[in-house]
């Protein structure tokens, strides 16, 4: 395992951070169930004076590690009158399992459609949620969404967290939202065939709202029906989309993996990895336009040459705007070859000759285009993962008369047998494992010679590093160790909030690396860069605002 290394990627100018940063002097320790006998609400809600208003708007629930914790109502800033107020959960310091946050039943012995819901900012780090237990109890309860941001102008963050088990989705945006932040977090198991259909599904949905930025970095996605993210035919956009070293496995994909719908700002697609992403495969070829599966890839306006649908990969809708930026590289997809069987042994011919970008997006890439999703030619294997779906695949494309699905939305023949390997959260807290050969050139395929995917697996921490500091000078400290090999760490100063780029070039002034690009506070800043894929020599860094610049040189010794 390599050595971890903090390392903070190009963000391109595309979030204005909240200012939501955890806070001890508000927070609250909150004793689990075992401890209390009390519902996680019990705490939250009645956290107001005898006035009926909150104690302390800027609260932050601290849970015990390895304390198991309740909802039985669906948690909502609107439970109480005393206006909107930001719900900010995280984990105790130290180490030790997550704390879990379990749905359970309300007074009237049913399970509420979400756990967290309605709240101007839901702000979560290091805890888990679920929806239900795995196993057959999970037909039984219709737990549709596990957060949602049903309050206009909602912003959700979500870091080092797991999310299990939703019939529909795990992260949703019902009202146009500011903000959707997502970093180091798994996310698994959505869907319930008992309780909805395959079009259902997916880990995050912004359903057809508009969305300022979208933020989504070193997570892994496990066990989808339906597409990761859905946007789908919104006229209103999503501004800004991020999504940088992320994993992605046994994804069905009936309606595809991701789904942009309309982009109106910067779109950056990079460093991903992919692993029987898309197993209902392109069946574009079999279906009708109007068919169930093939209605929803329609939104991209693309037809192959049998005039249906095509079925890619990544689709949105088609923008000509000038200023939209898109920026898609070094991202791999893998078949496995259990995968290439189930293709190989099911009609249409072509099943598995998957395609990753609709030919508007190839188009906005230009040559680039041909480095933007690579095949690799000895498939991806994890050290531990969820057990590929194949009975579920087979039970999709087998005759409803028989005791399958028809290649249709209906579950009437749907039974646990067939169902995902639904692992439950100490799997996904303690066995899950996704590294892979570090033979495969997907190990150093990313950008700075990283591995593609999500690299917690390896150890290594996309961030940036900021420290209590408040300085009053701006500055650019010489980087350490120096010289160096492959990693060193460069340290600055701000003393106003600003927009900021860090940029590294050779010494004929060509550039070689952006480590930041994105609107800081005030602080001090530590920024590690890994320079795996460069010769030795003498580089310069370079740290620019809008109102000043600095640069210094430093040497690379391999």
């Amino acid at each position: 395992m390599k050595k971890e290394i903090r390392h903070f990627f190009i963000v391109a100018a595309l979030f204005l951070l909240p200012n939501l940063n955890f806070g001890q002097s508000h927070e609250l320790v909150v004793p689990d169930f075992i401890t209390s006998s009390q519902f996680l609400e019990t705490f939250i809600l009645g956290d107001t004076t005898t006035f009926g208003t909150r104690k302390d708007y800027d609260r932050v629930y601290v849970l015990k590690r390895g304390g198991s914790y309740y909802v039985s109502v669906s948690l909502s800033n609107q439970s109480v009158k005393t206006g909107a107020w930001p719900l900010r959960i995280k984990a105790e310091s130290g180490t030790g399992a997550r704390p879990v946050i379990y749905a359970y039943r309300n007074t009237n012995g049913a399970y509420n459609t979400q756990i967290f819901n309605n709240y101007d900012v839901i702000d979560l780090q290091s805890v888990v949620l679920v929806g239900w237990s795995a196993g057959l109890e999970a037909f039984d309860r219709n737990v549709t969404r596990l957060v949602n941001g049903a309050a206009l102008g909602a912003t959700i963050i979500l870091d080092d967290c797991i999310l299990t088990d939703a019939s529909a989705t795990l992260v949703q945006t019902s009202s146009a939202a500011k903000y959707v932040k997502a970093t180091n977090t798994t996310f698994a198991n959505s869907a319930n065939l008992k309780q909805t259909n395959l079009g259902n599904g997916r880990a995050i949905d912004f359903r057809d709202v508009a969305v300022d930025s979208v933020y989504i970095e070193n997570c892994s996605f496990l066990n989808f029906t339906d597409r990761v993210l859905r946007h789908y035919n919104a006229l209103a956009p999503i501004k800004k989309f991020y999504l940088n070293h992320n994993t992605f496995v046994n994804i069905l994909a009936e309606h595809g993996c991701l789904s942009l719908g309309r982009i109106q700002g910067d779109v950056k697609i990079n460093n991903n990895l992919f692993v029987d992403n898309f197993i209902f495969g392109n069946d574009s070829s079999a279906y009708q336009g109007t068919d169930s599966r093939i209605a929803e890839f329609l939104y991209t306006g693309e037809v192959g040459p049998n005039g249906k649908a095509r079925m890619t990969m990544v689709g949105s809708v088609k923008n000509d705007t000038s200023f939209i930026k898109w920026e898609i590289r070094n991202n791999y997809y893998s078949i496995s070859p259990a995968v290439q069987t189930f293709y190989d042994t099911h009609t249409p011919p072509g099943l598995g000759d998957l395609i990753p970008l609709t030919w508007h997006i190839n188009g906005k890439l230009g040559a680039d285009s041909v480095n933007a999703f690579q095949k690799l030619a000895t498939p991806i294997v994890f050290g531990n993962t969820p057990a590929t779906p194949l009975a579920f695949a087979e039970w999709f494309f087998k005759p409803i008369a028989e005791g399958g699905a028809g290649k249709s939305k209906s579950n009437a023949n749907f039974t646990l047998a067939v169902d995902f390997d639904r692992k439950d959260a100490a799997y996904y807290q303690n066995t899950l494992d996704l590294k892979y050969s570090t033979s495969s050139p997907a190990y150093t395929g990313a950008d700075n010679g990283l591995p593609v995917g999500a690299t917690t697996w390896w150890g290594i921490v996309l961030d940036v590093q900021k420290t209590d500091v408040i300085p009053t000078t701006f500055s650019l400290e010489q980087n350490y160790p120096n010289p160096f090999n492959p990693a060193t760490k460069i340290s600055y100063n701000l003393p106003k909030s600003s927009q900021v780029k860090l940029e590294v070039f050779d010494i004929l002034g060509r550039k070689v690396a952006t480590l930041v690009d994105q609107f800081q506070q005030v602080g001090q800043y530590k920024v590690d860069f890994v320079a795996s894929k460069l010769s030795s020599g003498v580089y310069i860094y370079q740290l620019s605002t809008q109102d000043q610049m600095m640069t210094k040189k430093m040497m690379l010794l391999k």
